[in-house]
């Protein structure tokens, strides 16, 4: 005798959840990828020279901005 089973996963269902949730792991994912370019930006221009990061139009007080935005984000200069 055969019985319905009431442990099923109903493929459908689980497909569209993964598809509703993918887009939010995508955008994580992107998010940590950019922090982590962010980072590594910023440590090495924190290695540059005063004088480099003068050389090439940066204080080192804008590391950080520069890092996130880019030096033309906020500077005429780029």
């Amino acid at each position: 005798m055969s019985h319905a089973s009431t442990d099923f996963v109903d493929t459908h269902a689980a497909s569209h959840t993964w598809a509703k949730a993918a887009p939010a792991l995508v955008k994580a994912f992107a998010w940590i990828a950019e922090q982590r370019r962010v980072n590594r930006t910023i440590a090495t221009l924190s290695e540059l020279s005063d004088r480099t990061l003068a050389d090439i139009g940066i204080a080192r007080s804008d590391i950080p901005r520069v890092a996130r935005y880019g030096r033309g984000a906020f500077d005429s200069r780029a």
